[in-house]
C-alpha cells in the first residue's frame, strides 16, 4: 500500500467518524482537519498550509467599508476580519497585520466593544511590529474569547454567534480558493478541509435566533449557498467568494 494510499484511507475514516487529524509534525497530505467540535481557527489554518503548501500572502483581501448600520452585517463582517488576523499571521506581515488590527477596532467600535477591546488591539499591533509572533498567536486567540465575552454580557448572543459565522465564512472562502488551484493529487485532502470550515459555519449559522433569520436576507442567502457547498470545483469557490463580497458591498 503506498504512503498516499494510506493517508488517503486515514483522511476519509476521520472524516467519516467526525474525528480530527491533524498535528504540527503530520505529513503535508494528512494535515487535513474535519472535527465534530469546534477547531480553533489557527490549527485549521496550520494544517491547510501543511496540505497544499499555501502562498498565503495571495489570500489577503483589500480592507472592509465603513461598517455598516446592519449590526449583524457588521458582526460577520467582524469575524471575517478576525479569521484575517489568524490569515496574516500565517505570512507573519507585521504591516498587513497592523492595518487589518485598524479595521478591527473601527467595526469593534461599531458593535459597541471597543472600548473594551482596543487596549489589546493597540497592543498586539506593536506585537507584530516587534516580530512576537508566537506571543501574537496566541492574543489573537484571547481577544477573539473576549469578544465573544463582552457580547454575551451585553445580551447580545446573536451578534456573538454571527462574529464566529462571519469568521468561518473567510476560513472556508480561503480554503475553497486554494482548493480550486491546488495540484488534482492533494485537492481532495484540501476540500477535507474546507468540508471541515463548511461544518462549523453552519453550525454557527444554525444557533442564530429564528426572529434574526427571518428578518435578515444576507442571512439567508448564506444559509442558502451552504446548502450548495457539496462538492469542490471553481463553482464552490466562485459562490463563496460572491457571497463574501456582497457582504462588503457598501
Amino acid at each position: 500500500m503506498t504512503d498516499r494510499l494510506f493517508v488517503r484511507i486515514l483522511l476519509l475514516a476521520a472524516f467519516s467518524s467526525a474525528g480530527v487529524l491533524c498535528g504540527q509534525d503530520a505529513a503535508p497530505e494528512a494535515a487535513a482537519v474535519v472535527s465534530e467540535k469546534e477547531t480553533p481557527p489557527a490549527e485549521f489554518l496550520d494544517a491547510l498550509g501543511k496540505t497544499s503548501r499555501a502562498r498565503w500572502r495571495l489570500y489577503f483581501r483589500p480592507p472592509p467599508p465603513t461598517p455598516p448600520v446592519d449590526r449583524s452585517k457588521a458582526a460577520l463582517i467582524l469575524g471575517s476580519l478576525i479569521a484575517e488576523s489568524h490569515l496574516i499571521w500565517q505570512a507573519s506581515d507585521a504591516q498587513q497585520f497592523r492595518n487589518n488590527n485598524q479595521d478591527l477596532i473601527t467595526y469593534c467600535r461599531m458593535i459597541g466593544v471597543g472600548t473594551e477591546i482596543m487596549p489589546r488591539l493597540m497592543a498586539q499591533g506593536k506585537m507584530a511590529e516587534e516580530e512576537k509572533w508566537k506571543e501574537l498567536r496566541v492574543e489573537i486567540s484571547l481577544t477573539h474569547d473576549e469578544l465573544q465575552r463582552e457580547l454575551r454580557e451585553m445580551k447580545d448572543e446573536d451578534l456573538a454567534r454571527l462574529v464566529d459565522t462571519g469568521m468561518w465564512l473567510r476560513l472556508l472562502e480561503v480554503s475553497s480558493s486554494i482548493g480550486a488551484e491546488v495540484p488534482t493529487e492533494i485537492a481532495p485532502d484540501v476540500y477535507l478541509t474546507s468540508q471541515s470550515a463548511a461544518k462549523e459555519l453552519r453550525g454557527y449559522l444554525s444557533s442564530v435566533s429564528p426572529e434574526l433569520m427571518g428578518e435578515a436576507k444576507h442571512l439567508q442567502q448564506l444559509r442558502t449557498m451552504l446548502d450548495t457547498f457539496t462538492k469542490p470545483g471553481d463553482k464552490a469557490s466562485d459562490s463563496i467568494h460572491m457571497m463574501m463580497q456582497s457582504l462588503l458591498e457598501k
